[in-house]
């Protein structure tokens, strides 16, 4: 399953406990949209569960604010997941794009 829908009301924790039983188990889950959109806490149970067989996050609920901060997270140390630190949208033609012309 894969992710993309705005930060919403409607789409505050969206997918949680619920959604993730009604996956195929073994499934997989990435989020490329926000990160209040995914129950983080049920995914790391499902995860845990072996129900859901892994994930990839680029974006969290609650972000370090800058380098020095630490970055916690209940799906930290999971060999099932993927973490990269909110660069989904950072391609090549981004960069360039945003860059003096």
């Amino acid at each position: 399953m894969t992710l993309h829908v705005p930060e919403t009301p409607a789409t505050q924790k969206m997918i949680g406990a619920a959604q993730f039983a009604r996956m195929k188990a073994g499934g997989r889950l990435i989020n490329a949209s926000r990160g209040t959109v995914v129950d983080i806490d049920a995914l790391a149970e499902a995860l845990r569960a072996g129900h859901v067989g892994g994930a990839a996050m680029d974006v969290f609920p609650v972000e370090p604010k800058g380098a020095g901060q630490p970055f916690e997270s209940p799906l930290r140390g999971m060999d099932n997941v993927l973490l990269t630190p909110h660069i989904g949208g950072s391609t090549a033609e981004a960069q360039q794009n945003i860059g003096p012309r």
